[in-house]
């Protein structure tokens, strides 16, 4: 954002962090004129926890990039002509849009069941939700939460 004197702003005219609005005071804010910082949520519902705690609960998973690396011996021609720095390189970052569903179910078919179960023990854990940001199977979330 611009005029900004805390970090990590998007919004406008913010003195706290880490804020999307715009004229807060405070940190983290996605309103107006917020001069507290409001307690973080999970799924949507409030908890006590302050930030710090909340982010130790998020387990960390290793998400895909949208983009890998070729080797000049595995490139296209139109590929070469395209890119010729491969020559320098020996390849170039070959792009693969992937979106966030995709990317984290590939990162999720990795983890063991105690990760896993990490996750779906977060605050306020909501199934539903979980499946619609995360593309997990709403079935696989049951069976893990039954064999617990």
């Amino acid at each position: 954002g611009n005029r900004n004197t805390g970090n990590c702003n998007t919004g406008y005219w913010n003195t706290g962090t880490n804020n999307a609005g715009n004229w807060n005071a405070g940190n983290r804010n996605t309103g107006f004129f917020c001069e507290n910082t409001p307690k973080p949520l999970f799924f949507d519902v409030t908890t006590d926890l302050s930030w710090e705690e909340a982010r130790g609960l998020v387990p960390y998973i290793e998400i895909p990039v949208a983009c890998k690396w070729v080797y000049e011996n595995d490139m296209t021609q139109e590929e070469k002509t395209e890119h010729p720095s491969h020559k320098t390189t020996g390849g170039y970052l070959r792009s693969q849009p992937i979106n966030l569903n995709e990317a984290f179910l590939i990162a999720w078919a990795g983890l063991d069941k105690r990760e896993k179960m990490r996750w779906l023990n977060l605050p306020n854990f909501d199934a539903k939700k979980f499946n619609k940001i995360t593309g997990v199977e709403l079935s696989e979330i049951i069976e893990l939460q039954e064999s617990k």
